[in-house]
């Protein structure tokens, strides 16, 4: 039987549009209460148009489960305020608890209710990390992050990928990633270095080579068999994304935003597809 291992995205403009619209002003009547029920519904619309192998994903998260979180966040940040008013020392303190406590946390803990929430062709994704093994792994990661300043990010950011990727898993299919912190660095000096000396023209390059770097040392294993993923993703595909997105954006006053995010993940997802090594059929 042919394989289909490939991505589709069928959104349309114009629904999204109206989810995009009825989210903005009931986040303004809210003031701002409403934001988690409006991120539910914009991700539940992309993964139910979201299929691979012909069949949809879903998502089955609750507006009122992520509104705890919200507050949370709310409150952190008022607190955090108020620090700052009373003594810079206190609200430093507080600001590195956030980052480095309650950031591997949130992390953690969205990272296991997204796995829960998430269902493709009958089987439900899982996210299993133990939290202080997760915690030790972050913190010390995002501190070599800080020491080196910022140079140590590449191997820190897969660092942070390989460990999540490892424990997510779907029926009898596994992941990794294969990817090394000096490939990423070179990929980011060049980069960084290019679109500086050309302006912002080399960007659209190395938008490109992030994508495919990310994309295609991603792996999943289905009964001992490795499968890659690949992505075609053309720099005139990203040129459409960034530069003619941005300007349909502008010129229309911010009206155009729902149809140019529907184009671009369907440009995004249908770059992409797994090796026929995958038995899309038999994960279970």
């Amino acid at each position: 039987m042919l394989k289909n291992n490939k991505f589709n995205f069928t959104g349309e403009g114009a629904q999204y549009f109206g989810i995009l619209i009825a989210n903005f002003f009931l986040c303004i009547f809210t003031l701002g209460f409403y934001i988690p029920w409006a991120i539910v519904k914009s991700v539940k619309y992309n993964f139910e148009n979201t299929t691979f192998s012909g069949k949809p994903f879903s998502y089955t998260g609750k507006g009122m489960d992520i509104f705890k979180g919200f507050l949370i966040f709310v409150g952190a940040m008022v607190v955090y305020v108020l620090l700052a008013q009373l003594s810079p020392v206190l609200s430093g303190i507080f600001y590195l608890a956030l980052v480095f406590g309650g950031l591997p946390y949130a992390m953690h803990a969205g990272l296991t209710y997204d796995a829960k929430n998430t269902h493709w062709n009958g089987y439900t994704f899982e996210f299993k990390a133990d939290f202080m093994e997760y915690f030790k792994m972050f913190v010390t990661n995002l501190l070599l992050i800080v020491v080196t300043i910022g140079i140590y990010t590449a191997w820190g950011s897969i660092a942070i990928k390989k460990y999540t990727l490892q424990h997510l898993k779907i029926g009898r299919l596994t992941f990794d990633f294969e990817g090394e912190g000096m490939a990423l660095f070179m990929i980011m000096l060049k980069g960084l270095f290019l679109t500086m000396i050309t302006f912002g023209i080399y960007g659209f390059w190395f938008v490109k080579e992030l994508n495919h770097y990310n994309t295609n040392n991603l792996v999943i294993f289905q009964d001992g068999r490795k499968c890659n993923f690949h992505s075609d993703l053309k720099v005139g595909d990203v040129f459409n994304m960034m530069f003619v997105g941005m300007l349909l954006v502008m010129i229309t006053f911010g009206i155009a935003l729902a149809w140019v995010e529907m184009r671009n993940m369907r440009i995004m997802l249908t770059a992409i597809e797994i090796s026929d090594d995958l038995d899309p059929e038999n994960i279970g």
